[in-house]
């Protein structure tokens, strides 16, 4: 873990693959969080660029992290504390999808929402509305006002770099892409 550093030594980066993997072994989830920001604080010592660090709020991105794997990683609802965990384990129990929020009157939260079926019949037999053509019809290349006809572009690297033309690489901050 290295501050401004390049690639997979980014804080972010490590931060994101150590919470997941803290959380996947059980590790309770605010554990994970205090660990992992004990770790960033020990990882800047000394840098006199990070003397405006705001711990607060990289807490809460530390804590935002861990919800959002566990919200995508349902299976993982016991490393939540007890409150969040109740409420995430009944929307999931309700056969809802479940997502871990925070909000600044409430706290962190679980909001849930009705799964969408895969099928537009059960879904129309649960009572909901069938998907319009306008909602289900596949995008076509561009079109002008007339009836003019475009040719799809020749490719240098497919769907992504036109043989003519202007295209964007972008990479990760100090990759030099």
């Amino acid at each position: 873990m290295a501050f401004k550093g390049a690639g997979e030594t980014a804080i972010h980066t490590t931060q994101l693959q150590v919470t997941a993997a803290l959380l996947r072994t059980g590790t309770p989830l605010e554990d994970v969080v205090a660990d992992v920001l004990e770790a960033t604080c020990k990882a800047v010592t000394g840098d006199p660029r990070a003397a405006k660090w705001d711990w607060r709020q990289e807490e809460h991105d530390i804590r935002r992290m861990c919800c959002d794997f566990v919200s995508k990683a349902p299976e993982l609802s016991a490393v939540l504390p007890e409150p969040l965990r109740a409420s995430f384990e009944a929307a999931l129990a309700q056969g809802k999808t479940a997502k871990i929020v925070y909000a600044k009157h409430i706290g962190w939260h679980v909001r849930s929402w009705q799964n969408r079926s895969a099928d537009p019949a059960q879904e129309h037999a649960n009572g909901n509305s069938p998907t319009s053509a306008a909602t289900t019809a596949k995008g076509r290349d561009w079109n002008y006002y007339d009836s003019t006809e475009t040719t799809s572009p020749r490719w240098l690297v497919k769907s992504l770099l036109p043989e003519t033309g202007v295209g964007i690489l972008a990479g990760q901050w100090g990759s030099f892409s």
